[in-house]
């Protein structure tokens, strides 16, 4: 169930202004009828369903300001001797399951060592899937479709050629596929909008670098959107909820795809410099956040910026939204939440607080990623000592 957008405040006022009980208090506590309550034909008074009312809307303002990032339990995984790159969600919708966090390692000899944490036993034991099966010694990115019917990996072989992962059992079992996006490795980003789309560092003169596929098996390569810089790479990618798709290059030109990443805008300066990522919700539109602005905007396509500096230089490293209202920024500002990092969150577009998740396996964890599947948070930790392994922080589901 989504995050409702509004609370139902009532009687905020301290007295009546008009009627017939005009300066008296909006709220009247009638706390001789608490014990058996409102029986049969007995009158509610209208300042005593006003404190009911009031009460409620309260009650729910308070437990929504009770933010459940400080109830994150942490674990770790894999033990200290293995690193992970990055941690999606599995919906399992089309096989009825719960879902699972699915974590995905970036070194690994001979392969990376991944796992899939099903989000009802947040405590449980993270197992490794396939082993030494997979396709490659370097998984990159990772992306899955709507109902997680399809999931995708990209990364390179030992001998440096790009490979496509694809699993249809809730990556369990992957299946490889080349593709030729380069001579060697250069995987950047992979989202999926529809379609999934691939993006690579390869310089818009050298070769193409977006990749479309409906399935992970056929890719087709799209032509270079018009106005980007003959040299320049593409270094971010990122999707919305509302089918917007957007990139950025490395002159900080962004352009924006609306149909899957099948055709883009033309290139046009990015709102900030160093853009890392955006995120949106129907209720603000999208944030995008840079080294030490965030944009806001209600369309990418159409866009109509408005700025602030609510980040430290560099201090912001992810963001992730719930789809609705809210915002979180997975920060590296160790000065202003020690012991460890945290991150910031929004309920309105603008005003940023910032909550310390729990730093209970250590306080040497620096936040990579933050995620959110519709009822829970996950952040993704990366230790600052190379002893420690990565660890994952959850909410307690809510639905």
């Amino acid at each position: 169930m989504a995050r409702p957008k509004i609370i139902p405040t009532y009687a905020t006022d301290a007295t009546l202004t008009g009627g017939a009980e005009v300066g008296l208090s909006t709220r009247l506590d009638q706390s001789a009828v608490r014990a058996q309550g409102v029986y049969q034909d007995h009158r509610i008074g209208a300042r005593f369903l006003a404190f009911i009312l009031g009460m409620i809307g309260d009650w729910l303002g308070f437990l929504s300001s009770l933010d459940l990032i400080f109830q994150m339990v942490a674990w770790n995984f894999f033990g200290s001797t293995q690193i992970s790159s990055g941690i999606i969600w599995i919906p399992e919708a089309a096989s009825g399951g719960l879902g699972s966090w699915f974590l995905f390692g970036g070194v690994s000899a001979p392969a990376p060592t991944n796992g899939r944490l099903p989000s009802s036993t947040p405590n449980g034991a993270l197992c490794n899937v396939n082993g030494a099966s997979y396709p490659f010694n370097t998984w990159a990115v990772s992306a899955v479709n709507a109902d997680g019917s399809i999931c995708i990996g990209a990364g390179a072989t030992s001998g440096g050629n790009t490979v496509i992962a694809r699993s249809t059992d809730f990556a369990v079992n992957f299946t490889s596929r080349n593709v030729d996006v380069g001579f060697a490795f250069n995987v950047l980003q992979i989202v999926f909008s529809g379609n999934f789309v691939l993006t690579t560092a390869a310089a818009f003169n050298v070769r193409t670098p977006i990749w479309v596929s409906s399935d992970g098996l056929t890719w087709t390569n799209i032509t270079n959107p018009t106005g980007v810089t003959a040299a320049s790479t593409i270094t971010k990618l990122f999707a919305g909820s509302n089918g917007e798709i957007c990139l950025i290059t490395s002159d900080n030109k962004m352009c924006v795809s609306t149909n899957g990443g099948t055709t883009w805008t033309a290139a046009v300066a990015a709102p900030i410099t160093g853009v890392i990522k955006g995120a949106y919700t129907s209720t603000y539109g999208w944030l995008l956040i840079g080294t030490t602005q965030v944009a806001k905007t209600l369309t990418l396509s159409t866009p109509s910026y408005t700025l602030t500096s609510p980040f430290g230089s560099g201090k912001a490293v992810d963001i992730e939204s719930d789809g609705v209202s809210r915002y979180l920024v997975a920060h590296t500002d160790t000065a202003s939440r020690a012991p460890g990092p945290g991150v910031q969150i929004c309920d309105d577009g603008t005003n940023w607080r910032f909550v310390r998740f729990s730093a209970d396996i250590g306080t040497d964890y620096q936040p990579k990623q933050v995620r959110y599947n519709g009822y829970q948070w996950a952040v993704l930790g990366a230790p600052t000592v190379a002893s420690n392994g990565y660890a994952v922080w959850l909410t307690p589901q809510m639905r």
